[in-house]
């Protein structure tokens, strides 16, 4: 939500705020009551905002800074009155800080997924990059998360997501995890969950990343074959490249993994699994011809 808006809101606020105040023969002042009538009132006020087009936020802060020296001279004028505990300023932060609140737990409760970006520091990266210690304390506590069954799988999933675009802002990819615990741990949610939400989630934090566990090939395999979601077969699909094309597969597990695609090809049936299979591999010779080309780049 723009600050903006509540700029503009904030000066009908300062009207609002003004019109408790009594002239100086009158013994009534602003109380604590009042201001929190103005409160309650302010997403009434907020309207004045959709009738304002082209505005000049210098022009807005004049007439702020013009309405706080009006109250403040109309408190020094009251007679029997005590002091305001809130300036108006203050009471526009607190509401703004409020929307902002109530619009970031919306946002979470929508896609706790991706919702961890908006809470993450300004200076996440930069500290990551020049503080190593905060880098690795950052790490393990997400590795940590990941692995933690008592944690909700929402919890686990974000952990792993924060965890790869961490180690992609090191330039750390292939450090991401040793053993393969964290795709394994992913691939349990995968297999378990039911949640379909999740389960495609954990799919594709598992197809996103480059370190991808070839020992997952099978459960990849058995998902683009015979899953019956077409967006979960694409998904595996992108795993399966992912796997076939990475540094940590052996040879013999490559060469193995690609006949199988090629098997699936000619025996295969089903035109769409035909059709995913050619998005994400080519055609029988393009797998082969990868094959050799990689063979010779190894050789060299």
């Amino acid at each position: 939500m723009s600050k903006l808006n509540f700029v503009i809101a904030f000066i009908a606020l300062c009207i609002a705020v003004l019109s408790y105040f009594k002239p100086v023969n009158n013994t009534s002042y602003a109380t604590d009551n009042d201001i929190n009538s103005t409160m309650t009132s302010f997403d009434e006020i907020e309207l004045i905002k959709e009738q304002s087009t082209d505005l000049d936020v210098e022009q807005l802060q004049l007439v702020i800074n013009q309405l706080n020296a009006r109250l403040a001279k109309l408190e020094a004028n009251q007679r029997n009155s005590a002091p305001l505990e809130q300036s108006v300023t203050e009471i526009v932060d607190a509401y703004v800080a409020k929307k902002e609140q109530e619009e970031q737990d919306r946002l979470n409760a929508q896609d706790p997924f991706h919702s961890f970006y908006q809470s993450l520091p300004d200076n996440y990266e930069e500290r990551l990059k020049t503080d190593p210690d905060y880098a690795i304390e950052m790490q393990q506590d997400l590795k940590q998360k990941v692995l933690d069954a008592s944690l909700s799988e929402e919890e686990r999933l974000v952990a792993m997501a924060q965890l790869q675009m961490t180690m992609g802002m090191l330039a750390e990819y292939g450090n991401l995890e040793n053993g393969h615990e964290l795709s394994n741990a992913i691939m349990d949610i995968a297999n378990n969950t039911t949640d379909e939400g999740n389960r495609i989630r954990a799919l594709e934090v598992l197809s996103s990343g480059p370190d991808i566990n070839p020992k997952l090939a099978p459960d990849f395999i058995d998902l683009v074959t015979n899953d019956s979601n077409n967006y979960v077969r694409n998904i595996a699909a992108n795993g399966l490249g992912m796997m076939m094309y990475s540094g940590n597969i052996g040879v013999e597990a490559r060469e193995q993994l690609a006949n199988n695609i090629i098997q699936i090809m000619k025996n295969t049936e089903d035109s769409k699994l035909q059709s995913i299979l050619q998005q994400n591999f080519g055609s029988e010779k393009d797998i082969k011809q990868s094959l050799e080309y990689i063979r010779e780049e190894e050789t060299r």
